[in-house]
């Protein structure tokens, strides 16, 4: 999920929490943010954001090109409920700076 352009800022989205993340990064629970399908049409099925940091394997070339290659499988936005749970997730996550948590909340207004 692409939560900043500029610069490149992306969330992971999961349709589950993954035992082994859970084992590794019990800091990390709090801050992944459900998705309740009935609630988001965007999903088809219930999920996660992983909220705790940044995923920053991917540069912007590549995800244009997975953006272009999905035939329309890419769904639109999230609700507002769900992005005012990202922004009250990541405004208590010390991953993140100021500077960062004032660019994601400014780009769901």
């Amino acid at each position: 999920m692409v939560v900043n352009l500029d610069p490149l800022q992306l969330f992971i989205v999961n349709t589950s929490i993954p035992p082994w993340y859970v084992r590794r990064t019990q800091w990390a629970l709090p801050f992944q943010v459900s998705i309740a399908s009935q609630n988001d049409a965007s999903f088809e099925h219930d999920c996660y954001i992983d909220c705790s940091n940044f995923w920053d394997e991917f540069s912007i070339d590549e995800i244009v090109f997975h953006l272009n290659s999905y035939n329309g499988e890419i769904k639109g936005v999230i609700n507002p409920d769900t992005q005012a749970n990202i922004v009250d997730a990541i405004g208590d996550c010390r991953t993140f700076t100021t500077i960062e948590i004032s660019q994601i909340s400014g780009n769901f207004r």
